[in-house]
């Protein structure tokens, strides 16, 4: 008796090797502190990638020039010290990133697991990591000063340290009198 395999395709070996390795580049990082990028050989996109490689322990190259491209503009902002605020900095660029992938594994595969055609919704397991990213995401792009209302209270601050300032200068040239 020949054995069925009963297997949701993405669980058989062909397919299961494929996927958007988003968990390994959040998990890890290179010698620059970014993620770790995601492998050529697994990715649910190799077919259509210009950039894909073949070569044993190739990593994706669009994540990695989106990555650093990030970075570089990241760093150029004014309100960003690049030594004390590097560590969230980083962690902005991975989540960042990170959200990419995901968003182009999702698009390619869809948002749910196979089986939706029989009627089983089931959501791909990664979107919930992608969520609680994005939230972290948005915590982060406030402590940068990355997002609109956070922009506006720094350049309220700002004026308001000056006013502040000039305030003491004027306080401190009075008791000289």
């Amino acid at each position: 008796m020949k054995k069925v395999d009963r297997r949701p395709e993405n669980l058989t070996p062909k397919t299961a090797a494929l996927s958007h390795q988003g968990y390994r580049f959040l998990a890890h990082s290179d010698t620059k502190g970014l993620g770790l990028l995601p492998l050529c050989k697994h990715c649910v996109l190799k077919d259509k990638c210009p950039e894909y490689s073949a070569e044993e322990g190739a990593v994706c190259a669009p994540a990695r020039a989106a990555q650093e491209r990030l970075l570089g503009q990241l760093l150029s902002l004014e309100q960003i010290d690049p030594v004390q605020d590097l560590p969230l900095v980083l962690e902005y660029v991975k989540s960042a990133i990170f959200l990419q992938i995901v968003d182009k594994y999702v698009t390619e595969a869809g948002i749910f697991l196979p089986g939706a055609e029989e009627g089983y919704l089931e959501w791909q397991p990664v979107l919930k990591t992608r969520w609680t990213c994005a939230n972290s995401m948005a915590k982060i792009s406030d402590k940068l000063g990355l997002n609109p209302v956070a922009r506006a209270r720094l350049k309220l601050e700002g004026r308001l340290s000056k006013k502040v300032a000039a305030v003491l200068a004027l306080e401190a040239g009075g008791d000289d009198d």
